[in-house]
């Protein structure tokens, strides 16, 4: 007979279920009861110039009330869910609070629960009430960047009662801080990959009750044990790839979209469609150096234009030095 090895240990189904469950419903943070103190994060990615990210869902799909995001939204052409929610308006059924809902706008942004600060970043998807009152400061001048770690604002959220108007009431700290903990920075969570984006076939699917999500589980399973190959040293890049834009939401764009966009406006800051707008007014992005020096300990993390050493340092324009 055979002896079986030892070196390994026994799945347990019970933390297969939690894990599952954790990818249907979202693994993220909810603001609790009461006051909330967080601290926004800034933008997860070197070429990322805005610090959340805009999604269009439908929530409640199926027998399994999976979070799915429209694809006439998000890049298709033909989307089940706003099918299933036409069916039932046609049949003039009122949709209950754990039905299908229509399509809703809403953005994830990262942060860190000051209460549980040992968590680290965590993603959050919210809706237009919150995003609202964090444009305010973000916008203001008093303000300024809220995700910024050297002078960031901490923010409070106080949440009310179910059915208090408003739900949330936010208030920024008085004075800026530096981040706590820098390490917050590192493996921000990508936000662009923050909901599955499924074919209209994987939507009938889910509407239907089957399982879609698994394969998902076990892919990204396996992701958590398959070594990553060892990076490769590239040449010295000739161009500069073009960013990769959000995919650009739906509405009328202003007309001075395209003509007169500035980093510095707060118009420009908190309109919708800034990325885009930035992009269309300066195509063809400039060339940025490159050096064979060691970047200081200080790269991507600590950046300051008003800073002596900043000002001095030949990494300024890959650390976030603006174009």
């Amino acid at each position: 007979m055979t002896q079986v090895p030892t070196s390994f240990g026994k799945a347990d189904p019970t933390e297969a279920q939690k894990f599952y469950e954790r990818l249907m419903a979202g693994d993220r943070w909810q603001p609790k009861d009461g006051m909330n103190r967080v601290r926004v994060m800034p933008p997860w990615a070197l070429n990322i110039k805005q610090w959340w990210y805009e999604w269009t869902l439908h929530w409640n799909v199926g027998p399994k009330r999976v979070v799915v995001p429209c694809l006439l939204k998000h890049g298709g052409t033909r989307c089940a869910a706003c099918e299933e929610v036409d069916r039932f308006q046609q049949q003039g059924a009122k949709l209950g609070d754990s039905d299908i809902t229509p399509a809703q706008w809403g953005a994830a942004f990262n942060l860190v629960d000051l209460l549980h600060p040992d968590v680290g970043a965590q993603s959050y998807r919210s809706g237009i009430q919150i995003m609202r009152e964090l444009m305010k400061f973000d916008v203001h001048p008093d303000y300024g960047d809220i995700t910024d770690p050297a002078r960031g604002f901490d923010i409070t959220i106080s949440r009310g009662p179910k059915g208090a108007q408003p739900l949330y009431t936010l208030n920024a700290a008085r004075n800026p801080s530096p981040l706590a903990n820098q390490d917050w920075l590192v493996n921000l969570p990508d936000l662009s990959r923050a909901f599955v984006i499924f074919t209209y076939e994987e939507q009938q699917a889910i509407l239907k009750g089957e399982d879609v999500l698994s394969r998902f589980t076990q892919e990204k399973a396996r992701g958590q044990v398959q070594a990553q190959p060892a990076a490769q040293a590239q040449p010295a890049p000739t161009s500069v790839e073009p960013q990769t834009l959000p995919i650009l939401i739906s509405g009328r764009q202003p007309r001075c979209f395209g003509k007169e966009f500035a980093a510095t406006d707060p118009m420009c800051a908190a309109c919708a469609f800034g990325v885009h707008c930035k992009v269309a007014c300066n195509p063809t992005p400039q060339a940025q150096p490159v050096t064979t020096q060691p970047t200081p300990r200080c790269f991507r993390r600590m950046y300051d234009q008003k800073s002596p050493e900043c000002l001095k340092c030949e990494f300024k324009v890959q650390c976030g030095w603006p174009a």
